[in-house]
């Protein structure tokens, strides 16, 4: 029966070795990666072969490589006897040290990198690094506490952390990705190791910063700027750009744990239609299908599913389902049937299957560092396909096994894939690759359709194949202010696709217990605010919890979360448009305002305040009883707007300094950057007719620039240049503000459409019309 039967059996003398893990199913206490007592100083090399720009060489056991990747990323390998085989996960195959780099480049990054590095004689590592004391550093991923990591720890070990806190060391995503920002100048470092990672960023020590692994290679990618932009752009060049999304996708998404019926399912769109509130997806998660068996739908709750799905398409709407990696371990399930005669799952280190129980009872995992394996668990999912299911939540895949030690599969647990290892070096990318066997599978049943794939584990690259969000959270005020932050620092480590679960995942009911103080209307309703604008807007709650749909509470709150809904779908342009250019170039959709203003030290700070783009920055208010808040808007001029209720006069305000703003609910704080161009499309009750339909542009006093991106909003037409790329450029003359519309680029037919214009300046409002008809032309306003 495998290893969970004989834990119990054997709980004696496994007492001692495992202590440190607790007890099976819980976390344990300490998670820090088991290093040796005894250190050596990694020796820096006396001899050098040199070929172009690649430096090899071993001295006393230790092997090294250094080389130049691309312009501004070098590379610098080091391991205890010989290199890993396993190619990277992270890294896309051309990451490899070229012999045209330079070699004086190379040598200063090897002996930057050689200068404090250690090893143990088991393989270990740990690495140092001087943190000047105005240095910031952000990233690493998936933090629950903040953008900067300075004087924080972290462990890159993907955790099913249910209902985490601020002090949590590990969550469900690893990616050692960060980036130094010092005096406005950026660089960035990846170190690609997927075993278990420990970083220390100033805690013990506020001027050192410390990375330790138990093994694999010192493989280390820095990364030059000077911006943070080019930075991140460097990155995803290196570990691969998101793909292009289906623009349903950038839609509002409704979810719950679970929606456990067909009736519950078509009672939930047809609520959303009755109360007028935009919405493209409903997700059903894996125990709403049948948990361990959720692949296939469970015929007594959902007994005509092909019927529910074709109806959710009447209304609009999109069907996204759950799935986990346990599968049954049951011989009725024909999925374990065939997977186990084919021998597809992670083994025992002497060759059985590892059963581990998931909340559907004993189950097996599928060992996706397999190419078979990815390539057969991808076709599973092809009958959910053919039945109209537009896209898959890929969940509880870091993976989590609840009668686990530290509730994940044992470390010693063995991979066949990329040469064979234990489950140590496998466990931070075995959800990246189940999100890649889903992706291919996806693409192989519908080729003409962009697959849409939500995952809760992720590693460095996972960009790739899947969007994210940030897990189990509570529904509690600091969760709701921490969640900005999250979602701002995953796209700064190259996830530009995340966002939290809206209103808190966590609520106390599911456990009996009266629910946290803060599950309020007015907690969902200020999340949603500023939730319904981040990149990935889904609503999302935990079973037995009470229903926090955005009807559910009735007036005001219906009217009050329907306006936060369209002011969503009113962006849908700008959205979009901001995901091809993360398509493009890996920029984040929702950025920090450090992004822009990297010199600025109290912009540097601030971490509940996020632009959309270059030119949009939201404020939303993150505390319980307030109806204003303090907004620090950077040097400029900004003007107040609201894409769900623009007012008719704009106020310029100076910038600079900090305002205290009015925020009634309803009311976002939006502010428009000098010479920001805002495209907007009517609000309808889903995404359809969002691109290439009527537009409204918002143009605001100054010089500034918009290129709006639109094509069919799925398919992969665009690749061959059927899109449409139209740039505006705003000034003033002598006559006052003037609209430049450059000829539209692309093959992707528009028909002639009406544009409207609001020309907005701090002496009032002008508005013009135009005929959109590919054409290049200028706009002035009309006379008053």
């Amino acid at each position: 029966m495998g290893r969970p039967l004989l834990w119990l059996a054997a709980a004696a003398a496994l007492a001692a070795p495992l202590a440190c893990l607790g007890r099976p199913g819980t976390l344990a206490p300490d998670p820090w990666p088991t290093l040796a007592e005894h250190w050596n100083q990694a020796p820096r090399p006396a001899e050098i072969e040199r070929r172009g720009g690649l430096l090899t060489g071993l001295q006393e056991g230790i092997r090294f490589e250094a080389g130049v990747v691309a312009q501004g990323i070098t590379r610098v390998r080091v391991a205890r006897g010989e290199f890993s085989r396993t190619p990277s996960m992270a890294v896309l195959p051309q990451g490899r040290p070229m012999l045209e780099g330079s070699e004086a480049e190379s040598e200063a990054a090897l002996r930057e990198a050689l200068r404090n590095l250690q090893f143990s004689d088991s393989g270990a590592w740990r690495w140092f690094r001087v943190l000047e004391s105005d240095e910031s550093i952000l990233g690493l991923g998936e933090r629950p506490a903040s953008m900067h990591q300075r004087g924080r720890r972290a462990v890159l070990w993907n955790t099913d952390n249910f209902s985490y806190g601020a002090d949590a060391l590990r969550l469900y995503q690893s990616i050692p990705f960060w980036i130094s920002l010092r005096r406005g100048r950026a660089r960035g470092f990846l170190i690609d190791n997927t075993h278990r990672l420990g970083f220390d960023v100033g805690e013990r020590r506020g001027d050192q910063l410390e990375v330790a692994a138990p093994a694999g290679d010192f493989d280390l990618y820095q990364i030059e700027g000077p911006s943070v932009g080019e930075v991140l752009e460097r990155f995803t060049a290196l570990t691969g750009r998101p793909a292009m999304p289906p623009i349903w996708a950038l839609g509002y998404q409704q979810s719950r744990r679970s929606y456990s019926s067909q009736y519950a399912v078509l009672r939930v769109a047809q609520a959303f239609r009755e109360a007028r509130i935009p919405c493209d997806a409903i997700h059903m998660d894996a125990s709403a299908l049948g948990g361990a068996r959720n692949l296939e739908p469970s015929g007594e709750q959902f007994p005509s599913f092909l019927q529910m799905v074709e109806e959710l398409a009447d209304q609009g709407i999109r069907l996204v389902v759950g799935v986990e990696p346990g599968v049954a371990r049951d011989a009725r399930f024909a999925p374990y049937r065939e997977g186990a005669a084919r021998r597809f799952f992670v083994k025992e280190p002497g060759g059985d299957e590892f059963v581990g129980r998931t909340a559907s009872g004993l189950s097996v995992f599928p060992d996706f560092t397999r190419d078979d394996v990815r390539a057969w668990w991808g076709s599973l999912h092809e009958p959910l396909l053919r039945m109209g299911v537009a896209g898959f939540c890929n969940d509880r895949n870091e993976p989590t096994v609840h009668d686990g030690f530290d509730k994940t599969l044992p470390e010693d647990a063995r991979h066949e894939g990329f040469g064979g290892g234990s489950h140590a070096q496998f466990h931070n990318v075995y959800g990246m690759l189940m999100s890649a066997a889903t992706r291919e599978g996806l693409l192989k049943a519908k080729p003409q359709e962009r697959p849409f794939i939500l995952s809760r584990a992720s590693y460095a690259g996972g960009q790739r194949v899947a969007a994210t969000w940030t897990g189990e959270n509570a529904a509690r005020w600091p969760e709701l202010a921490r969640s900005i932050a999250m979602t701002l620092n995953l796209g700064l480590s190259g996830q530009p696709f995340a966002g939290p679960d809206i209103g808190g995942f966590h609520t106390n009911m599911e456990k009996g217990l009266p629910p946290f103080p803060d599950v309020t209307p007015e907690l969902y309703a200020r999340w949603l605010e500023f939730g319904a604008l981040l990149p990935i807007a889904r609503s999302n709650t935990i079973q037995g919890s009470m229903e926090r749909e955005p009807f559910a509470f009735g007036e005001p709150w219906t009217s009050i979360h329907r306006k936060s809904i369209e002011r969503r779908y009113r962006l849908l342009p700008l959205l979009y448009t901001l995901a091809e250019e993360a398509h493009r170039t890996g920029a984040p959709v929702a950025r920090p305002l450090l992004w822009l203003y990297p010199d600025d030290e109290r912009a540097l700070q601030v971490e509940d305040q996020f632009f959309l783009g270059n030119d949009l920055m939201v404020a939303p208010i993150v505390e319980s009883r307030a109806e204003s808040r303090m907004v620090y808007l950077p040097a400029g001029t900004w003007f107040r707007f609201d894409p769900a209720a623009p007012e008719a006069r704009a106020v310029a305000i100076e910038g600079g300094r900090a305002y205290e703003v009015p925020a009634p609910f309803g009311a976002l704080p939006v502010f428009a950057r000098a010479g920001a161009i805002v495209p907007l499309a009517l609000a309808r009750r889903n995404s359809a007719g969002a691109l290439g339909g009527p537009l409204e542009l918002e143009v605001f006093e100054g010089k500034g620039e918009l290129t709006l991106y639109e094509d069919a909003g799925d398919g992969w037409q665009f690749e061959q240049g059927a899109f449409a790329r139209t740039r505006f450029r705003s000034d003033a003359d002598g006559a006052g503000q003037v609209l430049f519309v450059e000829a539209r680029q692309g093959t992707w037919p528009i028909a002639p459409r009406e544009v409207s214009v609001r020309f907005r300046s701090r002496v009032g409002l002008r508005t013009a019309r135009y005929l959109d008809d590919g054409r290049a032309r200028e706009v002035r306003p009309s006379s008053r």
